[in-house]
């Protein structure tokens, strides 16, 4: 029985970023085709669009409303990993303490 759970496990961890791709890929494509007829990337909305950096070099260009979204997504998972990473640190503190 855990070696079946196990291997679930590692297949789902190792799909799991292939999917991730895949779905990156078609978000990609689709926005540049939208940013090409001068829309916005993500909602397709036509109007003043403003540039926007990607992590990965590239910059894509936004309606206001999804400009705003944007941010605040990423203040969202800046909060998130900053809380991860004291989650962490205070559960290793934990665990070396027990020593």
């Amino acid at each position: 029985m855990q070696t079946v759970v196990a291997f679930f496990v590692i297949g789902a961890l190792g799909i799991f970023p292939v999917v991730a791709l895949v779905v990156q890929i078609y978000r990609d494509s689709r926005g540049k085709k939208r940013n090409l007829a001068m829309r916005c990337y993500a909602c397709e909305s036509a109007g003043h669009l403003l540039p926007v950096p990607h992590y990965k070099g590239d910059t894509f260009l936004y309606c206001l409303s999804c400009v705003e979204k944007q941010a605040g997504n990423r203040r969202i998972f800046g909060y998130a990993a900053f809380c991860g990473i004291v989650v962490v640190l205070v559960g290793w503190a934990v665990l070396s303490s027990n020593k």
